[in-house]
């Protein structure tokens, strides 16, 4: 590059001090200015241009060309930012690099003449490229999302609440079982964006700890693909093969690197698990068309004729699945709705309740389906939480059939079921030309599955954990988990007999990760930990409990149930 440069012109200066200077930085005297900072982060944005990184669309004009090279130019910035802030790193950038970077870069987003610079070396200037190292993604994540609390509180590395997370997991888990985890800061700060780099080593750390803890037991993890751990455009799955390698079966990378989304037997011949890339199925991502009815090859309907193919051969083997996805989609629907209306997501779903028939002749439970939502991991609120569920693992001899299933020739294209009245939907205009009128297929419904009633593989429960009082966190007083509550009735948690059998007895909880009230067999009918009382997680059991809250009889009940469903919080 240097043989373009005309000597002695401030962008061969900006040349020769990045090539010399690379991690050398006086960290004393900084010898920095608009011009050397301006050069020094066109050189960081070409070079990422021209090996094409995160490149989804070549630009088609000038404007389109300084868009994407805007974009590489504040993660270059902004990642040296964080370097020079860290003193976790060896050789962070000292304080005075930091705040003249910090001040550069809001100064040369206005001055910079971009016309000039792109004409002599097509390279835009905005920042400053100092390398490509970020300081521990962890702390930019807690920087960005509350400094004050930092400044007050416990300033270590984020990732001591990721690890004591799964460190109490590795203990409560038994293999095989499956753990679904999607990981970066889901904040939006315009002075500290998320870039690629960090994206991607906040997702190596936690990978990292997965593998120690759980792949190197033979315990299975499936991570599902978030929208806070993709960067626009939708060009990042080739990178998430590789971090994620371990936790992808050799036969679905190709597959993933097209779209992020896979599958694992995680019991193999008996229990699988479908990780979705649920960011293909709106139209909100606007680099996909939302699933729409005139393009066969959008992202979203390729994902779904790949999902019914892995459903057609799961079913054909007598195995069950489950999925996991980033955004639960009928949970979206749900909220959507209560948005739109006068009434919150609880009274919205209260409503949806008292809707149900309470007479069992007059249930059809084919037209239920279970959707767990566990909390998220946010900032504003910061809720860190996750579930223990255990399963019926009674007869788990491995049973083979002689012979598979046989299905007709499969034809192209999505079939999702032809309940509700299609006739009356489908006459008008609107509504001709979508998936629900030219999908036939009979609805599958299986009453012998272990979602119906308990057998091998049914959930028979959870208890959910969490973080009490993070707020009073700090150096010396670590945070810590403990039980919010679990859907068990508690006769059920110790043997049966007072002097019980406890050798022949599967704690569905080890007592030891339970309240003291909770951790003898003579609490046998009431908790405050134990308010839904639920013999297991099967449809029935949930419809049972959502029929008692819309009917409003167990005032006790409704109140409980608000409180977890906020986690003591209020609607945002």
């Amino acid at each position: 590059m240097d043989k373009f440069l005309a000597p002695h012109t401030p962008e061969a200066a900006a040349h020769t001090h990045l090539s010399e200077n690379w991690f050398n930085w006086d960290l004393d005297h900084p010898s920095l200015n608009e011009t050397l900072v301006a050069g020094c982060a066109s050189y960081r944005a070409f070079d990422r241009y021209l090996s094409g990184a995160d490149l989804f669309l070549l630009p088609r004009n000038r404007a389109e060309l300084e868009s994407i090279l805007k974009r590489y130019s504040y993660d270059v910035i902004h990642n040296a930012i964080a370097k020079s802030r860290s003193t976790l790193q060896p050789g962070g950038y000292s304080r005075t690099i930091s705040h003249t970077l910090s001040s550069y870069s809001s100064n040369l987003q206005r001055k910079v003449v971009w016309a000039d610079m792109l004409a002599f070396t097509a390279l835009l200037i905005t920042a400053v490229g100092l390398g490509d190292t970020l300081a521990s993604p962890f702390q930019v994540a807690l920087q960005a999302s509350n400094p004050n609390f930092l400044d007050k509180k416990w300033t270590s590395e984020g990732l001591e609440i990721t690890q004591g997370l799964i460190v109490i997991l590795s203990a409560l888990l038994v293999p095989p079982t499956y753990h679904a985890f999607y990981t970066s800061r889901h904040d939006n700060d315009p002075k500290l964006p998320r870039t690629p780099n960090e994206i991607y080593d906040l997702n190596r750390q936690v990978t990292a700890k997965m593998k120690e803890v759980f792949t190197s037991k033979g315990i299975a993890v499936v991570p599902s693909l978030g929208n806070n751990d993709v960067w626009r455009p939708n060009s990042i799955t080739n990178e998430f093969s590789q971090i994620w390698d371990a936790f992808i079966p050799f036969p679905h990378h190709q597959v993933f690197q097209r779209g992020a989304y896979f599958s694992v037997e995680v019991i193999p011949d008996h229990v699988a698990v479908i990780s979705l890339n649920t960011m293909y199925f709106y139209d909100s991502n606007k680099v996909v068309g939302g699933c729409g009815f005139h393009d066969r090859n959008d992202p979203g309907n390729l994902q779904l004729d790949w999902l019914e193919v892995q459903l057609k051969s799961y079913r054909n083997r007598d195995m069950q699945f489950s999925f996991v996805e980033a955004i639960d989609l009928e949970f979206a629907s749900v909220k959507a709705r209560s948005k739109k209306g006068p009434l919150s997501l609880y009274d919205t779903l209260l409503n949806e309740f008292s809707a149900i028939p309470t007479k069992p002749k007059d249930v059809n439970y084919s037209d239920y389906a279970v959707v767990n939502t566990a909390p998220p991991v946010v900032p504003n609120p910061y809720l860190p939480s996750f579930r223990v569920f255990a399963y019926n693992v009674t007869g788990t001899e491995i049973r083979i059939r002689k012979q598979p299933r046989t299905t007709g020739k499969r034809k192209h294209g999505h079939h999702r079921g032809d309940h509700g009245d299609k006739d009356a939907h489908c006459r008008t205009p609107e509504n001709q030309e979508t998936w629900k009128c030219f999908l036939n297929e009979t609805w599958y419904s299986d009453p012998e599955s272990p979602s119906r009633s308990n057998k091998l593989w049914t959930p028979l429960g959870y208890a959910q954990y969490f973080i009490p009082d993070l707020e009073n966190a700090n150096k010396t007083h670590r945070p810590k988990f403990t039980l919010e509550y679990l859907t068990f009735p508690p006769r059920l948690l110790h043997p049966p007999t007072a002097d019980g059998e406890t050798d022949k007895f599967h704690y569905p909880i080890p007592p030891q990760y339970l309240p003291k009230s909770l951790q003898e067999p003579r609490v046998t009918e009431s908790s405050k930990y134990a308010p839904y009382q639920m013999v297991d997680l099967t449809i029935p059991s949930w419809v049972e409990l959502a029929q008692k809250l819309g009917a409003g009889e167990d005032k006790k009940l409704r109140k409980r149930f608000r409180k977890y469903m906020y986690m003591g919080g209020e609607e945002g």
